[in-house]
């Protein structure tokens, strides 16, 4: 690039530098709408940028040529606003640009997320190198208010995440740089926000998070000082020298444990934790019986100092006991277990030991109070974990993501797919009783449905009083045929299965002599129509009611048919015909009187 081109640029540059931040200062719009306005502006610097005709900004496609000009004008707004801040001296997430209300590198930051996100810049790499100058730019103190603006920004940092694998190493850069600003010790929350965070939004089977090689830390050491004979603790008790050396030198094995493989190591390590846990077991726990230290309720991680004045409260604190037990098991697995790339090398005395080391050290942790027994299994139950934690390292993390399974082939019809047990004979049965599942939803034909005549034939046979039936021994009267019967009637008359319901307001009933009379009247026997005026108490007595006769003209009709010669045919009279007797419908009266049937 010639130096007319380099001087363009750098005031192409300087003119977007200042429209940006003359948006992200601007209090009655958003970071996107002002910066927008104020890049229309700048129409030599910023042509992809104008206004509509109703006033609104708009931001067009912006050419890959100047997307570079766009991203490194940011990067400058970010710098010249920590710069402002450090003169102002004011953190640098809340510090507010030329009196602007709100702050300005938090709007800034949201500007850069939108451009990136509608690719108005290189996604995502133009905003993550923001997120990271912001990260490099901020002090200690500060490092907490940046990383809650990454944390809040989660959801676009894993869409970012699951298409480029540039945003995750970017998103690694700025948690790392984070932690190895931060002190373990005095923002040990903050660390671990960290470390959680990394573990939401990496994938389940990212590398750089599970120490790979399984390197132990050894950054930290123990000074074992040396106890002249006659040293006493701060009880006046004569410390034991042996004791002591066995106590704190073990921490050097702790740190190294794939060193103290040696042979010539390994027996001293060995020699010297029988010789601990020998006197775990004779001294009595004395303090923190029943609750613990202070430090262990609040989970803080001590470092015990290993001055042989304070050896005899050290033997008897339950917190540095369980301490020292863990570290014990987690050294005896890691050599029994190694990391990748390291061969085992225990030779059959060495696993021995571990074998019998380990149910000692179980033993004293769940003498050690408080919920000891708990502790315990606790413990074992991340060794476990640990096993298989270590192994998938050692099969270089393979990914826990399957393929979706295949659809099995579609059967065709008539055939089916083997099937499982399902764990009753009777239920293996029924699922295996047809070839096609198809087959079971077609029902056999059932037996055609009566029609209402045939069904209601015992009904009308007994209404004829020449059947002799016995009003109580009538088919009507059956509960479980009238059942039946309102069933057949609901679905050919509606209107009249309510009237066989019971009714209010006085009214009476209908039974299925008057659904005959109602639906059927051509099957009516003509002996139970009642003549014209004979309405005396042996008809009412019948169950024949006013109900029932219907109207002159239908019983007129009813009569015409006489049965059996009751008037002469042919032969008229002009007398006015007398009216019959009346018929008896029980039997006994039947029999009594023949000659009133003929």
């Amino acid at each position: 690039m010639g130096a007319d081109q380099a001087s363009v640029f750098d005031q192409r540059a300087q003119s977007l530098q200042e429209a940006i931040l003359e948006g992200v200062i601007t209090d009655n719009a958003s970071a996107v709408v002002a910066t927008t306005r104020a890049l229309s502006r700048a129409e030599v610097s910023a042509p992809w940028a104008t206004i509509e005709e109703d006033g609104t900004p708009l931001l067009r496609g912006v050419p890959a040529e100047d997307k570079p000009l766009l991203e490194h004008s940011l990067r400058l707004a970010l710098v010249h606003l920590a710069e402002a801040a450090r003169t102002a001296q004011a953190p640098l997430m809340v510090y507010c640009h030329n009196g602007a209300a709100a702050a300005s590198v938090p709007r800034l930051l949201d500007l850069v997320l939108w451009l990136s996100q509608h690719r108005q810049t290189d996604y995502p790499t133009a905003a993550l190198a923001l997120l990271e100058d912001a990260a490099e730019l901020a002090t200690t103190a500060e490092a907490d208010a940046v990383f809650a603006y990454l944390e809040a920004s989660t959801p676009w940092l894993k869409r970012a995440i699951g298409l480029h694998n540039a945003a995750r190493y970017s998103t690694l850069r700025i948690c790392n740089l984070l932690l190895r600003r931060l002190s373990k010790a005095s923002a040990a929350s903050l660390c671990g926000r960290i470390l959680v965070f990394l573990a939401t939004i990496m994938p389940l089977d990212e590398r750089s998070g599970v120490n790979l090689t399984g390197v132990f830390n050894t950054a930290h050491s123990t000074p074992v000082e040396d106890v002249p004979e006659g040293t006493t603790d701060s009880n006046g008790q004569p410390v034991d020298a042996k004791l002591y050396r066995a106590l704190w030198g073990l921490q050097d094995a702790f740190r190294h444990p794939y060193q103290t493989l040696d042979p010539a190591r390994w027996a001293s390590a060995v020699r010297d934790l029988n010789l601990v846990l020998d006197a775990f077991g004779r001294l009595p726990i004395a303090y923190g019986r029943g609750a613990g230290s202070s430090a262990s309720e609040l989970g803080i991680t001590v470092k015990y100092l290993s001055s042989p004045r304070l050896m005899g409260l050290q033997l008897s604190d339950a917190s540095l006991r369980r301490h020292f037990l863990v570290q014990a098991l987690i050294f005896l697995q890691a050599c029994r277990v190694p990391g990748r790339n390291r061969n085992s090398g225990l030779r059959p005395k060495q696993v021995d030991d571990v074998n019998s080391l380990e149910p000692l050290i179980y033993f004293e942790l769940r003498r050690t109070p408080d919920c000891g027994d708990e502790f315990a299994a606790a413990v074992k139950a991340a060794m476990e974990y640990e096993n298989h934690w270590v192994g998938w390292k050692n099969k270089s993390c393979p990914s826990f993501t399957r393929p979706p399974a295949a659809l099995p082939a579609r059967a065709a019809r008539g055939t089916r797919a083997p099937l499982l047990d399902l764990g009753s004979k009777e239920l293996n049965r029924l699922w295996n009783q047809s070839s096609d599942d198809v087959d079971n939803l077609r029902v056999p034909p059932r037996t055609p449905i009566q029609s209402l005549r045939d069904f209601l034939e015992p009904v009308i046979t007994q209404m004829d009083p020449e059947e002799f039936v016995e009003e109580k021994h009538k088919s009507k009267h059956d509960p479980i045929y009238q059942w039946r019967a309102k069933r057949q009637i609901a679905r050919v008359a509606l209107p009249t299965f309510y009237q066989l319901q019971l009714t209010h307001k006085g009214q009476q009933a209908k039974d299925l002599d008057d659904v005959v009379h109602m639906l059927l009247p051509e099957a009516v026997p003509m002996e139970s129509t009642p003549e014209p005026g004979a309405e005396g108490e042996d008809l009412q007595g019948a169950g024949q009611g006013p109900a029932a006769r219907g109207s002159p003209a239908k019983r007129a009709t009813r009569r015409a048919p006489a049965k059996r010669g009751r008037a002469a045919a042919g032969k008229a009279s002009a007398e006015p015909a007398a009216a019959p007797p009346a018929r008896k419908c029980t039997r006994a009266a039947s029999a009594a009187t023949p000659e009133a049937s003929s």
